[in-house]
Formats: C-alpha cells, sequence, structure tokens
C-alpha cells in the first residue's frame, strides 16, 4: 500500500484498499471493511469504476447491514446492480443479485431472498466455479441453506453449505469472500446440534461430494422455493435431479 501511495498508483491503492476490506469482512471486522471500501469506491469512481468496483461496493453493502444501516446497505447494492445492468456485466448482476439477497435474508424477506438468490445462480450459467466468480455461486447457496433453516429443512441446510464449501475449495485455494460471522457458523452449529454429529457428518460428506460428480450447467439449477411456498417434496426432488442426491422421506 505505502508503495502505491508513493507511487501515487491510484488504481492500485483502491485495489489494495478493496482487498484489505474484504479481509477484515472474512474476519468479521466490519468497521474497518466498512471504511476500507468507501475509501476504495471513491477512488474507483475517479477511475471510471474499473474492475473489483462492484466487489467493493458489495462487501461495503455487507459491512453495513452488519452494522445495522440497512438503508446504506440498499442503495450501495442497487448501484450495484445498476452498473452491473450498464456495463452488460452478467458477473456483476449476478453479484449485485447475490448481495441484495443477502440483505432480503437479514430482513427475514425468505420469498424475496430465495428467487434472488436464485436469479444469482441462473446469471452465472456455465462460469459457475470460474475463481472469480465461485464465491457469488457459494454464497446463494448458503443463502438458500439459511432459507431451508428458517422452513424446518435442516438436513437441506447441511446439503447447501456442504456444496457450497465443495464451490468455495474448488481450484486448489478457499474463497471465503460472502461468508457472514457469525452467522454462518451459528447455522451450522445448530444444524449439527439438531440432526447429531453422525448424521451431519454424513450430511456434508455428501454434500461435499457433489460438484466432483458431473459439471452443473445454470440452466441445470432447479428453482428451489419461488414456485412453491417450501422445501416440499417437489422442490427437494427437482434439486436431487440436478445434484443426484438421494432424498430421505425421515428428512426433517
Amino acid at each position: 500500500m505505502e508503495l502505491f501511495r508513493t507511487l501515487g498508483d491510484e488504481r492500485g491503492i483502491a485495489t489494495n484498499l478493496y482487498f484489505l476490506g474484504w479481509a477484515a469482512y472474512a474476519q468479521g471486522d466490519y468497521e474497518t471493511a466498512r471504511w476500507r471500501c468507501e475509501e476504495s469506491i471513491a477512488l474507483f469512481r475517479t477511475l471510471g469504476k474499473p474492475v473489483f468496483s462492484v466487489e467493493a461496493l458489495i462487501i461495503q453493502a455487507n459491512a453495513e447491514l452488519a452494522l445495522g444501516k440497512k438503508e446504506v446497505a440498499r442503495a450501495l447494492l442497487e448501484e450495484a446492480l445498476a452498473f452491473g445492468k450498464e456495463s452488460e456485466s452478467e458477473d456483476d448482476i449476478a453479484r449485485a443479485l447475490y448481495g441484495l439477497g443477502h440483505l432480503a435474508l437479514r430482513e427475514e424477506k425468505l420469498a424475496d431472498a430465495s428467487t434472488l438468490y436464485e436469479q444469482g445462480i441462473m446469471m452465472l450459467k456455465e462460469r459457475w466455479l470460474m475463481p472469480r466468480i465461485k464465491w457469488v455461486l457459494a454464497s446463494c447457496l448458503e443463502g438458500i441453506g439459511e432459507v431451508a433453516a428458517a422452513q424446518g429443512q435442516v438436513v437441506w441446510t447441511v446439503r447447501l453449505f456442504a456444496v457450497a464449501d465443495a464451490v468455495r475449495r474448488s481450484h486448489e485455494y478457499f474463497s471465503p469472500l460472502g461468508i457472514e460471522q457469525p452467522f454462518y457458523e451459528h447455522t451450522l452449529a445448530a444444524a449439527r446440534a439438531h440432526l447429531g454429529e453422525k448424521t451431519f457428518a454424513a450430511l456434508w460428506s455428501e454434500g461435499r461430494n457433489l460438484t466432483s460428480s458431473r459439471p452443473m450447467k445454470g440452466d441445470e439449477i432447479p428453482t428451489l422455493t419461488s414456485e412453491v411456498s417450501s422445501f416440499d417434496e417437489t422442490s427437494l426432488l427437482r434439486f436431487e435431479s440436478v445434484f443426484g442426491l438421494t432424498v430421505s422421506p425421515q428428512a426433517s
């Protein structure tokens, strides 16, 4: 950072501030993440909103949301979505849809959250494991997993979180972007307590192995909740057809 400041390289400064904001968010330091991304975005705006602009907007929005500033977060996410549409970037639109889904989830608007997450996944199409975008798919799956938990479908929460973990670990590195603590660990801890360690471990292993079976195309990803009011048998069977899971009639 000091080198970029000495050189007067604003693009380098903005990019490093974004990465530092990302690191702070992953560590749960939301105030530091907020101001680092805010400074990054201010510089990016003077540079014509180059690469990483939308990611910085989303990380700041998530940090603002974690700090209780919902309307600030909403404005940032709407800006991110508008930028994605203006630039005709499906990746940036997917990132913004994830962010809006995250906001809806924290507002307990479960149906809206599910729809936004699903739209984000569909926008990725066949690019779902690309290194720079894989965190969006993972975060959307985790978000749908939280919706499942709220609807009492804890088995699907574990499976979805496990699939997301496999996505995050693809290409031989782990991407933590989009994971929000303490919600992530609390959701898994509650699922483990509900199911018991043996069942939890079996479901986690099942989910973790899904992405290695065959590539998943965007148009094959099922809609889990927009056509049904909850994770009923129909939606679970549709999900099974994509990932090759065996749906247990005793799952709860």
